[in-house]
């Protein structure tokens, strides 16, 4: 069984990083677990808060949300 970070029982995987741009390694996950994989549509979410950061420094966004 797949668990949340919080512990609850969950029927999707989600990936993040270099494995959710591997479409071979996802099919592979999907397969062997029987389960869903679920992929983000932003997988450098790193970069992306460092992007959004920048913004909110320089004055682009008024606030974070």
């Amino acid at each position: 069984m797949i668990r949340s970070a919080s512990g609850q029982p969950s029927t999707t995987l989600r990936l993040g990083r270099g494995m959710a741009n591997n479409d071979w390694f996802t099919q592979f996950l999907t397969d062997l677990l029987c389960s869903p994989v679920a992929r983000p549509a932003v997988t450098e979410t790193t970069a992306h808060g460092a992007a959004v950061l920048a913004r909110l420094q320089c004055g682009f966004f008024d606030s974070p949300d």
